[in-house]
């Protein structure tokens, strides 16, 4: 689904890099061997400075956009948007297998630690000390969890918002 979506715009961007490079060469190859070696008109990067690489990409796209025809800024805040959406959905599903798997090794932990109970000479302290790390290390990975959620239950309503501006933009 996302990851072939990422991929494809991946590919696109790519593209429009490596062409715009062979027009900055020419450019830069007919200003250098015209007389008087005129001023080479390539896009300022510095204009495109963002977040992420992915970021810049989508700027510099936008920007080789306006410049063929008119496209309106709330385009380029839902490109925005969608590409931050998906970097944060990697994000928190990578965090999510990492707790469940924790979850999963904790639980074995406890397993054990149930186990030694059964035993007449288990020493209370020792199983206090460590069910009280499992069940740290347990709501550390659950709080972790939950921060990177809210952030993408955000995200996932900024990227709705933008859309909504889309949609309200005539093209043409």
């Amino acid at each position: 689904g996302s990851e072939r979506v990422l991929s494809s715009c991946e590919h696109t961007l790519n593209t429009l890099r490596y062409a715009n490079r062979v027009k900055e060469l020419e450019v830069n190859a007919s200003s250098a061997g015209a007389a008087g070696g005129g001023q080479e008109s390539r896009v300022p990067f510095e204009n495109f400075a963002a977040r992420s690489p992915v970021d810049n990409d989508l700027r510099y796209l936008h920007h080789s956009l306006k410049e063929e025809q008119e496209t309106p800024s709330e385009l380029l805040t839902f490109h925005e948007a969608v590409s931050h959406l998906m970097e944060a959905e990697d994000v928190l599903v990578e965090e999510h297998k990492t707790v469940n798997q924790d979850f999963k090794d904790a639980c074995m932990e406890e397993d054990q630690l149930l186990e030694l109970v059964d035993d007449p000479d288990y020493d209370i302290e020792n199983y206090v000390n460590a069910l009280d790390e499992i069940l740290e290390r347990k709501l550390k990975g659950l709080n972790g969890l939950k921060e990177k959620l809210v952030r993408f239950k955000k995200q996932l309503k900024d990227e709705e918002d933008a859309s909504k501006m889309v949609k309200k933009v005539p093209f043409g």
